[in-house]
């Protein structure tokens, strides 16, 4: 059969006419219009070419999906690993599950390319062309159908090769679906075969599932043996099937709702025939591939220069023990921090005495402190320094003789030296810290020095 292209002209009712735009004007035909035309020209079309179009428009959107949900314990990524492998009706609800007009618009016009080459091929009628191109001029935009509607109207316009069903054989049906779809998903397929899926077997249904297993393994089942299954109980109908490793339940599993569509649906019913064993249900499904990507390629002249290659040499090293450099440090650090606090105690003395000048006692006198009420310790060295002069101005005192000078040189020599210990423990505290950003750049760059 001969592919048309989208860039390709054909000529109708001596018109040309480019295939892409013809395309994009029948996928807007209702689904009625749609299956009305193909019926009128007697024309049934494989259902293997549906399937790929639909395989071919999804394959992009279903690898990203399943990239997106890689790292996700989610049970819709793994029923799309089998998406190669997928029957027509999970196709058809798989694009429903995307909503995109735009997608479901690309599909339409690939379906339509394809259709016309299926139709050339087999030599259509031209005029049957000419009333589809004319019939296609009545809409300008696609039906406002649900697209797996669309798609289920046209099911009688494609068919199953002989004892297929939904596209698939028997053998790939049970492991696909079961692996796949949803028990939902399965009922909505035994729908479109016209096959009512119950949702618990009757007592006869039951019986005529064990009697037709036992006729199929030709054990000898006696018209006598058969009357007394029919006229069991379910429960005993039900350890009957069990003692006979018959697989029989009036509650419906996933694979015997299976074996319940392929036993009913006309397209194999009549070649129906039960699964050797259980491992046909345990397949598992085929890598997808990358979506095809073409491209056009333009001729390239490469240049390969000499590249000198050399060889990297990488030592290999004992990683050492930092722990005593960091105690070190950690020990530098308490030491900088105590040594702050000293110089912020120093720093906020006063710097002048109070112009109030203490009184000289009587030598001799005892002067008695609380010691119980002072702090003593650094940070709080202003509140004791206070505290002790509140003290010392309330104790009596005798008339103030006049302070010698030499007193006076000395207190301004002791201001001096207070100048120069605040000075000298502000260098000292920067040295320190010096000294342990250096440790620690050292440290973070993988050596001591």
């Amino acid at each position: 059969m001969s592919k048309l292209q989208r860039n390709t002209t054909i000529v109708i009712n001596g018109v040309e006419h480019v295939v892409n735009d013809l395309v994009s004007k029948l996928a807007f035909l209702p689904s009625e219009e749609f299956s009305n035309f193909l019926k009128g020209i007697g024309l049934t079309v494989p259902k293997k070419l549906k399937i790929e179009v639909l395989k071919g428009v999804l394959h992009e959107p279903v690898s990203k999906t399943i990239e997106e949900r890689a790292n996700l314990a989610d049970e819709l990524g793994y029923r799309l690993t089998w998406f190669l492998r997928y029957s027509e009706f999970q196709l058809e609800s798989l694009l429903k599950f995307y909503n995109s007009t735009s997608l479901n618009k690309k599909y339409l016009e690939q379906l339509w390319v394809e259709l016309l080459s299926y139709m050339m091929d087999k030599k259509v009628d031209d005029k049957d062309f000419h009333k589809l191109v004319e019939t296609s001029k009545k809409y300008n935009q696609l039906s406002d159908e649900d697209i797996l509607e669309y798609n289920l109207a046209l099911k009688d316009s494609f068919y199953d090769e002989p004892h297929e069903i939904d596209g698939l054989s028997q053998n790939d049906f049970r492991p696909v679906l079961y692996k796949s779809s949803t028990l939902v998903e399965l009922r909505e397929l035994g729908k479109k075969y016209d096959v009512k899926v119950p949702r618990r077997l009757k007592k006869d249904q039951l019986a005529e599932i064990i009697i037709t297993e036992l006729k199929r393994r030709e054990e000898g089942l006696t018209e006598e043996k058969e009357q007394e299954i029919k006229k069991m109980s379910i429960v005993l109908m039900q350890r009957f099937a069990k003692d006979n490793k018959v697989k029989a339940s009036i509650e419906l599993k996933k694979e015997e709702i299976i074996e319940y569509i392929l036993s009913h649906a006309t397209q194999t019913k009549e070649m129906y025939f039960l699964p050797s064993d259980s491992t046909t249900y345990e397949q598992e499904p085929e890598p997808m591939a990358p979506a095809p990507v073409v491209e056009e390629v333009e001729e390239v002249v490469e240049v390969v220069e000499e590249v000198e290659v050399r060889e990297v040499v990488v030592e290999e090293y004992e990683e050492e023990d930092y722990g005593p450099i960091l105690d070190e440090i950690r020990y530098l650090r308490g030491l900088l921090h105590d040594h702050v606090l000293e110089v912020e105690a120093v720093e906020e003395l006063p710097e002048e005495l109070p112009e109030e000048v203490i009184e000289e006692r009587k030598m001799g006198e005892p002067i008695i402190l609380n010691t119980a009420a002072f702090k003593s310790d650094k940070k709080h060295a202003k509140q004791d320094y206070n505290d002790l002069m509140l003290v010392l101005r309330e104790m009596p005192i005798d008339q103030p003789e006049e302070e010698p000078a030499d007193v006076v040189v000395a207190q301004s020599k002791d201001s001096v030296a207070d100048n120069i210990l605040t000075i000298g423990s502000w260098i000292i505290a920067i040295v320190l810290l010096g000294l342990v950003v250096f440790l620690l750049i050292n440290y973070f760059q993988g050596g001591l020095f």
